[in-house]
């Protein structure tokens, strides 16, 4: 098994972080801190891995994280790549033999449209050494025009240091001051390739098209970006990159800049593609496409001490990083927006965000979160008035949700009553209003299930479909389809839950919705256990079991382990 490595992972946090998104485990980085490598330890144990660590000497915790891959188990191999010396087992890899020297000079001059002749290519291979890098950039030099001479001349005067660093510098000599230069720069900045859109915002060449169009190609030849066919995303090597990311801290104006136009791009990104999942559901896919680059903006924001973004970026990528995303980290965001916006007096947006963070509490539904969210939430009803109309509605659903957790229908009754209240107070729009009138049919539906009334749950779950179809809410739907897949095993309607578990299933696996998956493999075991076959009755149990555990939902996990274990 191989694990990939993004871009720009540079600590021991961010290690684990890939290894997490690679097995799909995200406890490993829900674990406390102190906890986090033996759980990786225990992952990993279970299969042969090999671990790839690119340019080491840009890890900021180096000792921590060689003394982690010493103490990995036995079955992971491990390769480190890094152009400084440590005290390990190293493979030096001081050039390319002549042989394979000489042919990666044809195949790149065969790329490039270039002639050369075996006398140069041998002089070629001498000037550079040997290395690759400097071969592939010295061959873009002659792509972009200048003469081999020229390039040869330049290698020969460069006999001592990096000439990789070299052949970067002088490429970049002779664009210095032109629009290539500063689409490079801007190309840096994103950890994960980007699009030729973001890149031309950020260089501040959108309203000159050719420069940006003719700009990339001449990065292209000089070998220093590389446009994927398939993605049409520009990617750059991570060497390149570093050396890219070094002439942009030169040009600390350009930086500055091209820091703020990023992070508005990705703002207008977010507010295009994300925001509340019925009304851009089904564009979510494309913030999945740009996840890294939109986590950049957030820690880049947050090491500047830019509140406002952060704060206008996370609420329009809330529902998309809980509902698709699991971002390990949420609740660790929510907590800062939560302390910031308290000391700055945006009262309005803290209780905004102490809602979000007991979603998540409440989702996880352990007898401590459960505290932690009502302390929050008793906190946020004393703050409600500093809020409108809808975020108070926000804020009893949330009620609401919690009292059922505790199984204390009652209360949570009344809170639904308060919410239905609060909407129609604010006076909204129809489709606004039916927005927020369907919680409160979902949730009276669902206490109704808890409760063992089916007839009035399923009465109520048709009524949420129907009103969410109105709206296009597909995730409520799928649902909704859920539950009545549930009410008709315990009804002991065969068919018609088989009809439904396989109508939901399938838009639960094409949205990605893996809560909502894990929930529809729930009551697919249920259906499996009473009319169809034990044993895929406990894979698909087990299946269940391990997404839960994954998404940090405890009690789910608990209670489909109790059905695995029930003979």
């Amino acid at each position: 098994m191989i694990l990939q490595r993004q871009q720009g992972q540079r600590n021991l946090r961010e290690i684990f972080r890939v290894i997490a998104n690679a097995l799909n485990d995200s406890t490993i980085i829900q674990s406390p801190p102190n906890d986090q490598f033996e759980r990786v330890r225990q992952c990993l144990s279970k299969q042969r891995t090999l671990l790839i660590v690119d340019n080491m000497e840009t890890i900021e915790d180096r000792d921590e994280v060689i003394e982690f891959l010493y103490n990995l188990p036995i079955c992971v191999k491990v390769v480190i790549t890094t152009r400084e010396r440590i005290a390990l087992l190293p493979i030096s890899l001081r050039n390319l033999p002549l042989n394979d020297g000489l042919q990666l000079i044809q195949q790149q001059a065969e790329e490039k449209g270039i002639t050369i002749q075996d006398e140069d290519s041998s002089l070629l291979y001498d000037r550079t050494g040997g290395i690759p890098l400097a071969i592939v950039y010295a061959l873009g030099q002659v792509s972009s025009g200048y003469s081999l001479n020229f390039v040869l001349e330049q290698l020969l005067a460069s006999a001592t240091g990096d000439v990789a660093r070299f052949c970067f510098e002088k490429s970049v000599q002779g664009m210095k001051g032109e629009p290539s230069h500063k689409l490079l720069m801007s190309l840096a900045i994103f950890p994960d390739a980007p699009i030729q859109a973001a890149v031309a915002e950020v260089a501040g060449l959108t309203s000159n098209p050719d420069s940006v169009s003719n700009g990339l190609v001449r990065l292209q030849q000089l070998s220093l970006v590389n446009l994927n066919p398939e993605t049409k995303r520009y990617e750059m090597l991570s060497l390149t990159r570093e050396y890219a990311l070094a002439q942009l801290a030169a040009y600390p104006d350009f930086e500055r800049e091209a820091r703020m136009r990023w992070v508005r791009w990705y703002l207008n990104f977010a507010y295009s593609y994300g925001g509340e999942d019925w009304e851009k559901w089904i564009h979510y896919n494309r913030l999945k496409e740009e996840e890294g680059n939109l986590q950049a903006v957030l820690y880049w924001c947050k090491n500047q001490d830019h509140y406002a973004e952060i704060r206008d970026l996370w609420l329009l990528l809330n529902h998309y990083a809980n509902l698709y995303a699991y971002w390990d980290d949420r609740l660790d965001w929510l907590q800062w927006l939560i302390e910031q916006s308290e000391r700055r007096g945006e009262w309005s947006s803290l209780v905004k965000f102490m809602i979000r963070k007991t979603w998540l509490l409440i989702r996880e539904c352990s007898p401590q979160s459960l505290t932690q969210a009502d302390e929050i939430l008793q906190r946020a009803w004393v703050l409600r008035d500093r809020a409108d109309s809808c975020v108070q509605a926000d804020l009893a659903e949330s009620m609401a949700r919690l009292r059922i957790r505790q199984n204390n229908y009652t209360d949570a009754r009344h809170w639904l009553i308060v919410e239905e209240k609060l909407a129609i107070e604010a006076n909204l729009d129809e489709r606004q209003h039916i927005r927020y009138f369907i919680p409160v049919l979902y949730h009276q539906a669902e206490i109704f299930y808890l409760e063992g009334e089916y007839l009035l749950a399923k009465k109520l779950f048709q009524e949420v479909m129907k009103s969410a179809e109105k709206i296009n809410w597909h995730r409520v739907i799928n649902s909704a389809q859920n539950w009545l897949a549930d009410i008709a095993i315990e009804q002991g309607d065969r068919d018609e839950a088989q009809k439904l578990l396989i109508q939901g299933l399938t838009v639960a696996e094409s949205s990605n919705n893996k809560r909502r998956l894990a929930r529809y493999q729930r009551s697919l075991a249920r259906w499996e256990r009473r009319w169809g076959s034990v044993q895929k009755a406990c894979q698909l149990s087990t299946q269940a079991i391990n997404s839960f555990e994954r998404l940090g939902m405890t009690r789910d996990a608990q209670e489909m382990q109790t059905l695995l274990d029930c003979p």
